[in-house]
C-alpha cells in the first residue's frame, strides 16, 4: 500500500481511501493537489489511483497529508463518537521502554484542528478544550521536527509528540484488515495506534490518563477501585445481569451500524443497512440487488448458468452469488424478455407470442393486456445481480421475499418514508416489479406468479416486495420505527383483546 505513488485518494467527505475498498463511480482527488484522479482497479495490475493527464504532481508529500488526516479524523471521531479509539504508545520515563498506552482523549477534548498555530509555531494536528490547543500532534514523513519548535512547545507548557506517517498508514491498515473479516468493505478504522517516536508529555504528566509502563506502574494502589466494582457488579442479580447481556447482544450489532453511517463509504453503508433489515424483519433469505449497465461490467464474472427465467437470476443472488448477466441469458424467458425489453431473436419471439397465445387460450392473460404490462423503456445490456450487501453500485431495485407479517412492515416503512404508492400490489407476471419500481420511483409489492414460483421455488406462504434502490437509507430508518411501533401496538392489541 505505502509503496504506491498515492497510497490513498480522499473522497468528497475528505475521507482517505484505498483503492482495494473504493467504490467505482464516486470522485476521488489527489491528497496533495486536490485534482481529480481515477480509480484503477481491474484484474491484471495491483489496484491504484492516476492523476489525469499533464496534472503536474509529483506525488511528493501525499504520505504525509494522507497520515495527517488519518490522526484528524481518527481524533474527530473519538470526540465526537464513543465508536472509535485512539491509544498513544510512547517510552516510559522509568525504563524507557515502549510500554505506556494512553488512551484516547474523549471527554476531556472538545475539538481537533489541522495545521494550528501555536504561539507562532505551526503543529499538524491540535486538540483543543475550550477554544484553547491542548495537545499536539506532529507527522514525520521525510525530515523530523526542528529542536527549536520542540524546546518552544516545552517553554509553553504545550504537550506534543511526533509520529511517523508511515506508522500511521501501517496501523489504520492493520486495524483494517480485522474489521474487514465482518465488514469487508469497511475504509474508516475503529482504532489506531500511535507510536510516538518522539514527545515531551513527560514534562506534563497532570494532562495524561497513564504515566509509566505496566510494570513501572505495578506499585499503584488500584486495590480499592477494582474491590468497588466487583462489589457493584455482585450487587445485580443473575436474571437481570441475563437479561441486561442479552439485550446488549441484540442491539449492539445495529446501534454499531447506525453510529458507522456517517462515516463508511455508500458500499458498507448498503452491507450494514441490509443486515439490519435482515435482523429486523428476521428474514431467511438475503435482500437481492438488480443494476442495469450499458455496458458490461468489467468487475463482476458473468453467469456461470443460464437459467430458464430471468427470475431464478434473483434466487440465485439470494443465495449469496453475484454476477451478471447479458441479453442472451435471458432469451430462454420470453415473458421476462417482453418486460426487460431483451430483443429477441427470431427464435424466441415466435416463442414468447406462442406462450401469450397459451396464456390467453387458457384466459390467463388477455392479449389487449399485454401493452399495460410494465416494461423496460431502455434495451436490456447486462444486469448485475448479487445480494444487497455485496452491492458495489447502488441498485436499480432491491427485491426482497418474505411472509405477509414481514411485507406489511416494509410497506408501511415505505410509506413513512415517501416512497409507498396507494396501488402499490402488482400480480402477473411477477417480473413486471422491476420496471415498475424504476419507472415509478417507488416501492411496489408482488404477489408473483406461478412461473416465478416453480422457477424459483418460492414458498405458498411468501411474495415479494421491491423499491428504488436509492431510497435505502430512508426505508431502513423508518423500518426500525415501525418494527418497534407494532411490538408494542401488539402487546396493546392482545391485551385490548384479552379485556373482552
Amino acid at each position: 500500500m505505502t509503496s504506491l505513488q498515492i497510497p490513498y485518494a480522499l473522497t468528497n467527505d475528505k475521507l482517505p481511501v484505498s483503492p482495494q475498498v473504493a467504490e467505482k463511480g464516486q470522485n476521488f482527488s489527489c491528497p496533495k493537489c486536490d485534482s481529480e484522479v481515477i480509480l484503477k482497479r481491474g484484474e491484471v495490475r495491483q489496484p491504484h489511483f492516476a492523476h489525469k493527464p499533464d496534472t503536474g504532481c509529483s506525488g511528493e508529500g501525499v504520505r504525509h497529508k494522507v497520515a495527517k488526516q488519518m490522526v484528524y479524523l481518527m481524533y474527530r471521531r473519538s470526540i465526537d463518537t464513543p465508536w472509535t479509539s485512539i491509544g498513544v504508545f510512547r517510552r516510559c520515563p522509568n525504563c524507557s521502554q515502549y510500554a505506556v498506552h494512553i488512551q484516547g482523549r474523549k471527554g476531556y477534548d472538545d475539538d481537533v484542528k489541522c495545521e494550528v498555530d501555536v504561539s507562532g509555531y505551526r503543529v499538524d494536528i491540535a486538540l483543543f478544550r475550550n477554544g484553547k490547543p491542548t495537545y499536539g500532534i506532529e507527522v514525520r514523513d521525510t525530515h523530523p521536527v526542528d529542536d527549536a519548535k520542540w524546546d518552544a512547545f516545552k517553554e509553553l507548557g504545550f504537550p506534543c509528540i511526533e509520529v511517523e506517517a508511515k506508522d500511521v498508514i501501517y496501523m489504520w491498515e492493520y486495524d483494517l484488515k480485522s474489521w474487514r473479516k465482518s465488514i469487508p468493505e469497511l475504509s474508516f478504522p475503529m482504532r489506531l495506534d500511535l507510536k510516538a517516536i518522539r514527545h515531551n508529555l513527560h514534562n506534563f504528566n497532570d494532562l495524561l490518563y497513564r504515566i509509566h509502563c505496566n510494570e513501572c506502574d505495578k506499585d499503584i494502589d488500584h486495590q480499592e477501585k477494582d474491590e468497588y466494582l466487583q462489589e457493584e457488579d455482585a450487587s445485580i442479580p443473575e436474571e437481570v445481569r441475563a437479561a441486561i447481556l442479552n439485550e446488549m447482544d441484540r442491539q449492539v450489532p445495529r446501534l454499531l451500524a447506525k453510529a458507522l453511517s456517517s462515516i463508511l463509504p455508500m458500499q458498507v453503508k448498503r452491507r450494514t443497512m441490509s443486515e439490519q433489515i435482515q435482523q429486523l424483519l428476521d428474514l431467511e433469505t438475503a435482500p437481492v440487488a438488480v443494476t442495469f449497465h450499458d455496458t458490461q461490467p468489467d468487475d463482476v464474472s458473468r453467469t456461470e448458468k443460464v437459467e430458464a427465467s430471468g427470475c431464478t437470476y434473483w434466487r440465485r443472488a439470494a443465495e449469496g452469488k453475484t454476477f451478471y448477466t447479458e441479453a442472451s441469458d435471458h432469451y430462454n424467458c420470453p415473458i421476462g424478455c417482453y418486460t426487460h425489453n431483451v430483443e429477441l431473436p427470431e427464435a424466441q419471439m415466435e416463442e414468447l407470442e406462442n406462450t401469450l397465445g397459451l396464456m390467453g387460450e387458457l384466459g390467463y392473460i388477455a392479449m389487449e393486456e399485454v401493452p399495460g404490462i410494465p416494461r423496460q423503456e431502455n434495451p436490456f445490456t447486462s444486469a448485475v445481480y448479487s445480494p444487497l450487501a455485496d452491492a458495489t453500485d447502488t441498485p436499480d431495485v432491491v427485491i426482497i421475499s418474505g411472509t405477509p407479517r414481514q411485507m406489511m412492515l416494509l410497506t408501511e416503512a415505505a410509506t413513512a418514508a415517501g416512497i409507498g404508492t396507494e396501488d402499490s400490489v402488482m400480480g402477473r407476471p411477477t417480473c413486471a416489479v422491476v420496471p415498475a419500481v424504476i419507472q415509478g420511483g417507488r416501492s411496489m409489492s408482488s404477489l408473483g406468479c406461478i412461473g416465478n414460483r416453480v422457477y424459483t421455488a418460492l414458498s405458498d406462504d411468501d411474495f415479494y416486495f421491491a423499491f428504488p434502490g436509492e431510497h435505502i437509507g430512508a426505508l431502513v430508518e423508518k423500518l426500525e420505527t415501525i418494527v418497534n411501533a407494532n411490538q408494542a401496538l401488539e402487546e396493546y392489541h392482545q391485551q385490548r383483546q384479552a379485556d373482552f
